[in-house]
């Protein structure tokens, strides 16, 4: 408008970028309890990164003041009689403002409200931002709508605007604008870009002609290894349309995932790797062998006219060395050896500007076969480059994979409503946590966090407690619980501690006096069992009267066997 000036303009711009700036610290600083909201914040600090170089573009331009207008405007500032410009100014102001009384005023730049302060929580906020009181237009936007603008502890300037309208505000829009699920889409595959979804590529790759057909987690392993690719399924149309494909979501994933990135410059240095690599011969997949080297040269080697006096000496060498003459000077190489050598011998002493043009060849298949193989190897190079930015990524995808193939259908269900519950936002998760179920018998939860049934509750012995003096006073509810926990650990360290064995002997023995008792009853009994061989070990004499070991000595030693 006509109360525009540079200084201020200046002055605006240099405002934004600081509140962008400070913003963009809350931002980082702010902690995020899911992958998704993790997402959301980096999308939204690249955009004020974006807007703040969009800024200091606007800011150099008019420091440059290539049309000489802030120069005139310091001038005019700095005249014998400032006050007299500045009343000349704000009559101007007041002129604008009675000629348009019901213009409606908003905040410069709504995005920046509606996708960074109002994004970031109060106390984030309170730490960066100047702490301002915001006016309260009682008549125009109504207490609630007030107090939700001083919640947000804007800097006056960003402050809601007066208006007569006070729907024509959208405070709370611009509350949902900002709290929107996603700022960036992602398919339900992807989990808000903790995996890949490469199934449209594996079916595509399967498809082609001579591939061998293999499960998705094999392909997830061994997309990206190009040099086991045969040349003859390279040479095929298809498969430079799956390399399109397949490099063209790897690249809008990255873009996805990692907005932080900067994905410009990332692809610039593997294009400039690539070129290096390819004209040294050592891309992978594509690295040049002696043997094509050999032919390289032998293709581009010259015959020297010089050594030959006529044409019938020059048409005597070998057929195959007329030919790779010819296309090392780019003449035709067809028709009989004779027909080959008076071609070649009707270029001696000519240059190649001189010669007829019928006598040169059209443009070579194979330098449109070098041409496409250097296609192909490019999108092959990036993909790989892709891939290891995309590690952690990609092993967590085969793991994904791997672990819902194991799963069944009733696990696998439960694993949504995890990764859905997972992937809830801050204020879902809080709230969720907060609300506890109507239970005022103090009934066990079930596996839908509510309480079960009473019935169920006595039907499995619930009601019934048993104590454990082993395991330290320990209660378990219902008989089940109580059998089981005889096998677990704690009871187990509990017998440790008093020197007995957790065998089957001490099952549903509590009391620790109960324990040591049928322990040393276990041990005597176990004496009585050993055998003693002076009264269970048996003899006979020469009549047959059979006696015990101790009883046969004493007769032996009196002589009376």
């Amino acid at each position: 408008s006509s109360m525009d000036s540079v200084i201020e303009r200046q002055r605006q711009l240099h405002e934004d970028i600081e509140f962008l700036e400070k913003s963009m610290a809350a931002e980082l600083l702010q902690e995020h309890l899911t992958h998704k909201e993790k997402i959301n914040s980096e999308h939204r600090v690249r955009r004020m990164m974006e807007r703040i170089s969009e800024k200091s573009k606007q800011l150099q331009a008019l420091y440059e003041d290539k049309d000489g207008f802030r120069a005139q405007e310091i001038r005019v500032l700095s005249a014998a009689n400032p006050l007299k410009e500045f009343n000349a100014k704000l009559q101007t102001v007041r002129d604008y403002h009675r000629k348009n009384p019901d213009q409606r005023i908003d905040p410069p730049k709504l995005d920046i409200l509606t996708e960074s302060a109002f994004s970031l929580g109060s106390i984030q906020m309170e730490k960066f931002l100047d702490k301002q009181a915001v006016q309260k237009h009682d008549h125009a936007l109504g207490k609630a709508a007030a107090t939700a603008v001083a919640a947000s502890t804007l800097p006056p300037r960003y402050a809601a605007p007066v208006s007569e309208n006070p729907a024509a505000l959208s405070v709370e829009d611009f509350r949902i604008n900002a709290e929107a699920p996603m700022l960036v889409d992602f398919t339900d595959e992807e989990g808000f870009g903790k995996f890949l979804d490469l199934h449209p590529y594996h079916t595509q790759y399967i498809n082609l002609k001579g591939v061998l057909a293999n499960d998705y987690v094999t392909y997830l392993n061994d997309f990206d290894n190009f040099a086991e690719i045969p040349k003859k399924i390279k040479a095929q149309g298809q498969y430079k349309t799956y390399l399109e494909s397949l490099a063209g979501y790897l690249t809008d994933f990255v873009g996805r995932s990692m907005p932080l990135l900067d994905l410009a410059k990332e692809l610039q240095r593997i294009d400039d790797e690539f070129d290096t690599d390819w004209s040294a011969g050592t891309c992978p997949g594509w690295k040049k062998t002696a043997d094509d080297a050999a032919a390289m040269e032998v293709e581009h080697a010259p015959v020297d006219l010089s050594k030959f006096d006529t044409l019938e000496e020059l048409a005597a060498i070998d057929a195959g060395r007329l030919k790779a003459a010819l296309s090392a000077l780019g003449l035709k190489c067809g028709g009989t050896p004779a027909q080959r050598a008076a071609r070649l011998w009707s270029t001696k002493g000519k240059a190649l500007a001189d010669l007829d043009k019928s006598l040169f060849a059209p443009a070579k298949k194979d330098d449109t076969e070098r041409t496409r193989d250097r296609e192909l190897a490019g999108l092959e190079f990036r993909i790989m480059n892709l891939c290891t930015l995309l590690s952690n990524v990609r092993k967590h995808t085969k793991e994904h994979v791997e672990l819902r193939m194991a799963r069944t259908p009733g696990e696998m269900e439960e694993d949504d409503v995890g990764e859905l519950l997972a992937n809830m936002d801050a204020d879902e998760v809080a709230e969720s946590s907060n609300e506890l179920p109507y239970n005022p018998k103090g009934l066990p939860l079930g596996w839908d966090n509510k309480p079960i049934p009473y019935w169920l509750y006595k039907l499995h012995g619930l009601n019934i407690k048993y104590n454990c003096e082993i395991c330290g006073d320990q209660k378990y509810l219902g008989p089940k619980a109580f059998a089981k926990h005889f096998q677990e650990w704690k009871h187990a360290a509990g017998m440790r501690a008093l020197g007995i064995p957790n065998t089957a002997h001490f099952a549903f023995v509590t009391r620790m006096e109960d324990a040591l008792n049928l322990w040393e009853k276990l041990k005597k009994d176990k004496a009585v069992e050993v055998f003693q061989s002076q009264y269970e070990e048996e003899f006979e004499d020469t009549q047959g009267n059979v006696v015990d070991k101790k009883t046969y000595d004493l007769l032996l030693k009196q002589g009376l066997l």
